[in-house]
């Protein structure tokens, strides 16, 4: 990049340029972790929106899918694993963002906080009766 920014910060128009440094800076050191650690599990975390359809068009949520998480999926195939954040959730109808119900907690940005989300820090799901990090594993099976 030709100058830095300070945060969390980005211009709309520096999107695709950050994301080709981000790419080629992972690619670069995946290969430089596993030219002397062959066997240490390489990967990322990525923070993906709860992205849910309201209706039965799934074409907006579908296409913002395609267009903000396919490169870092993609790019995750040739890691040992993926890490998933989630703060927040959007629902979509086909025509957009739906506003979230009344007395849903929301965030800064008006999306939906998921009370069981990393953001609410609320008590693991029912169907889940691990502790937080128990019995998670990487794609090839390494603990985590």
């Amino acid at each position: 990049m030709p100058r830095c920014r300070v945060a969390n910060v980005m211009l709309p128009g520096e999107m695709d340029a950050v994301a080709d440094g981000m790419t080629a800076g992972h690619r670069a050191a995946r290969a430089a972790i596993k030219a002397h650690r062959p066997d240490l599990p390489v990967g990322f975390s990525v923070a993906i929106v709860d992205d849910l359809v309201a209706g039965d068009d799934p074409g907006v949520r579908d296409r913002k899918r395609s267009e903000v998480y396919a490169r870092w999926l993609e790019l995750a195939r040739d890691d040992d694993f993926i890490g998933v954040q989630n703060y927040e959730q959007l629902t979509y109808d086909g025509v957009g963002v739906v506003p979230p119900p009344a007395g849903v907690p929301r965030n800064q940005m008006g999306s939906a906080v998921e009370p069981l989300s990393l953001a609410g820090a609320g008590p693991l799901r029912p169907h889940d009766d691990r502790p937080p990090g128990a019995g998670h594993r990487t794609r090839d099976g390494h603990p985590r």
